[in-house]
Order: structure tokens, then C-alpha cells, then sequence
């Protein structure tokens, strides 16, 4: 054996050659870790860190290198974060911009268009939904030319809230009721009286109107306004005038739908007339009970007059035929 590994040397055999010299740096690598120590945090090179028969080489890694690593990572993760705020913030700045939107005083057009939508839609009902706008636009836009028409909504507005409190206090019971002005007693009076005979109601207005109208109130009496009682008076000649507004308004609405119903009836009345008159001639006695009819319904009724003295003429007549 030591001959044929004699003339293997001696021949150059590459596999001997490696081996010797792998046991040579080993015996090497051995004495120089015993006389130097490897020092702590110094990374080693693939040679000396390298196991024995390992199939993979170890990678070589520096400081600088690290730290690059280190702050590719942090800088990674700072751009996570801005990303998970980034929606959130957004948001944000939306509604504030939106809050900042709707801030924003509305202009005299957008007043008037709003106040103009309410009366349309609810044109024979209350304005005091939209009061605000009404009292805003007046009082940021006084130079404005539909300052006049905002003027009555104010009124209109004025008028309902007035005659709200007027229908509270007559619920309330005699406590209540007895704080009334005598005007604002005759108002619900006739009120109330409308649901039942609207011609008595017109009446009532109608006198309500011509007795404590306008042109009937006194001046400021002897109190300054400036005592207690010169603000009392002051006050019941206001809320006088107020309630008889309310009698002139009421009295619009009641005679505009009084002449519709008076158009109707009238226009049932002559009908029953005319079949009155056909009857007479084969049935006297029952178109004598019509015509008394009529007039016992309607005498009182001055819209009807016209037609109660037809019925008494052709009753009359009626009768001499019998």
C-alpha cells in the first residue's frame, strides 16, 4: 500500500493531492482559531463558518449590508402605515369640506326659491315652516325688490301662529278663556260658527270687521308706553288689531267657498223648482209640499231669496187650482 501510494504522489493522482491538502487546512484552520479566537459580532467567510460536507455554501452578510436591510424594512413599513391612514384622512377632509359647504349663508334667490316651494306646495296651509328663511331674507336682503311679497308671508305667518294661540287658550278651560279680548272670543265665536252655517259666520266677521276695524282705533292713550300700563294698552291694541287681520282673512276664505256652495244649491233648488212645476198639473198636492219645502229650508237664507219668493208665487197658485 505505502508503495502504491508512493507512486500515486509520485504519478500526481489529483484525488490524493485533494486530500492531503484539505487535511493540511484543517490541521491549519485548527491552530489558528486555538491562537485566535473568533471575536463576537464579526461575521466569519464561507471557509471558516462552512460545515463539513455541507451541500450549500453560507452566505457572506457585512454590517453595512445589514443596516441597508434594516432600514429597507422600516422604510417599507412607514409606507404601510401611510397607506392605512391615507383612506381615513381623506374621509375626513371630505366632511370637512362638506360641513364647510353647508355653512355657507344660502343667497337671497335660494331663500326666496325655498320660501316660494312651501307656498306652492301648501299654498292654503301655514308658513311657519319656513318662518326662518322668510325673517332671514328680510333681514339680509332689506334692499331687495321681493322684499314686499316676503313682507305678507311674514303676516301670513304672524296671523297662523296668532290663531293657533287663539284655539289653544278657548281648549284650555275658563282659565285660559278668560284672558281672551273680547274680539278674540267673537272671532272664535264665529269660528266655530263657520262649520255649521256659513252665512251666520260671514255675519259675525262682517260686524267684527266694521266695529273694531282700523280706522275705530284710538290713539295711544293717556300712559306712556313706557309705564306698565301704557305697554298693556299698547299690547291689547295690537293683539285687537291682529284679530280683526284674522276676521278679514277669514272672511275671504269663507266667502270664496260660500259662493261655490251657493252655486251648487242654487243650481239644485231650480231643478226641484222645475219638477215642482211639471208635478202640479197631475200631482198639485205633491208639488205644493215642495214648494213649501223650499221655503220652509231656505227663508232664512238671503242667498235664496230669489228662489223662496218663486216657490210662495207658484204655492199660491197651486193652491187656487185646488
Amino acid at each position: 500500500l505505502i508503495k502504491d501510494r508512493n507512486a500515486k504522489r509520485a504519478l500526481g493522482d489529483p484525488a490524493l493531492q485533494d486530500a492531503t491538502t484539505l487535511a493540511a487546512d484543517e490541521r491549519t484552520s485548527a491552530r489558528s482559531e486555538a491562537t485566535n479566537p473568533p471575536v463576537a459580532g464579526v461575521a466569519r467567510s464561507s471557509s471558516e463558518t462552512k460545515p463539513a460536507g455541507s451541500p450549500h455554501p453560507a452566505h457572506f452578510t457585512t454590517v453595512e449590508a445589514e443596516a441597508s436591510r434594516q432600514q429597507a424594512e422600516h422604510k417599507r413599513s412607514w409606507l404601510l402605515v401611510v397607506g392605512q391612514l391615507a383612506a381615513p384622512m381623506a374621509m375626513l377632509a371630505g366632511i370637512s369640506i362638506l360641513a364647510i359647504y353647508l355653512s355657507q349663508p344660502l343667497t337671497a334667490d335660494q331663500l326666496y326659491r325655498k320660501v316660494r316651494s312651501e307656498t306652492d306646495v301648501n299654498s292654503s296651509e301655514s308658513l311657519v315652516a319656513v318662518e326662518d328663511e322668510v325673517n332671514e331674507f328680510l333681514s339680509r336682503f332689506p334692499n331687495d325688490p321681493r322684499v314686499a311679497e316676503l313682507k305678507q308671508y311674514q303676516d301670513r305667518i304672524s296671523l297662523d301662529k296668532m290663531e293657533r294661540r287663539l284655539q289653544v287658550r278657548s281648549r284650555n278651560g275658563n282659565a285660559e278663556a278668560s284672558l281672551l279680548l273680547p274680539q278674540e272670543t267673537l272671532y272664535l265665536h264665529a269660528d266655530k260658527l263657520a262649520e255649521e252655517s256659513p252665512e251666520d259666520a260671514v255675519a259675525m266677521l262682517q260686524s267684527l270687521v266694521d266695529l273694531y276695524g282700523p280706522s275705530t282705533y284710538p290713539e295711544a292713550g293717556h300712559h306712556s308706553v313706557s309705564t306698565k300700563a301704557g305697554r298693556q294698552e299698547r299690547e291689547q291694541q295690537e293683539r285687537q288689531a291682529a284679530c280683526v287681520q284674522l276676521a278679514e282673512r277669514r272672511l275671504v276664505s269663507l266667502r270664496a267657498s260660500l259662493s261655490k256652495q251657493v252655486e251648487w244649491q242654487l243650481a239644485l233648488l231650480r231643478e226641484r223648482l222645475d219638477t215642482a212645476e211639471r208635478l202640479a198639473g197631475t200631482n198639485p198636492a205633491q208639488a205644493a209640499a215642495m214648494y213649501q219645502a223650499i221655503i220652509r229650508l231656505h227663508e232664512q237664507h238671503s242667498w235664496a231669496n230669489e228662489i223662496v219668493a218663486e216657490s210662495r208665487h207658484r204655492l199660491a197658485a197651486t193652491k187656487e187650482q185646488e
